[in-house]
């Protein structure tokens, strides 16, 4: 999930155990209002599901318990596609709850 949302990493050229937040890559992209396309979704780890959960539900938005906020989803600019390969191709793929498919189009 961490690399998905950020993390606290140590700060570069910083004092010995100094750290600050760094926005990874979706989080990012919500903050800007970039499209964002989510490959391979099946193959995602339920953690990752449940984390992806609030954006594409009624909250539309990311919650980041690491920073106590959360961010709301740009319907007007950021759009969600989510790919995946049929089950039968193997490598750990399993199927989607219908709940959570049910968010795509």
């Amino acid at each position: 999930v961490s690399d998905l949302f950020g993390s606290d990493l140590p700060v570069e050229g910083g004092e010995g155990g100094q750290f600050s937040w760094r926005d990874g890559p979706l989080l990012q992209a919500l903050k800007s209002g970039h499209w964002i396309v989510l490959d391979e979704l099946n193959l995602a780890s339920q953690s990752v599901l449940e984390g992806l959960n609030a954006c594409l539900d009624h909250r539309a938005e990311l919650y980041i318990p690491e920073l106590g906020r959360s961010f709301k989803i740009q319907h007007e600019k950021t759009k969600i596609f989510a790919c995946q390969n049929p089950l039968n191709q193997g490598g750990g793929r399993k199927g989607l709850p219908k709940s959570f498919l049910n968010r795509f189009t």
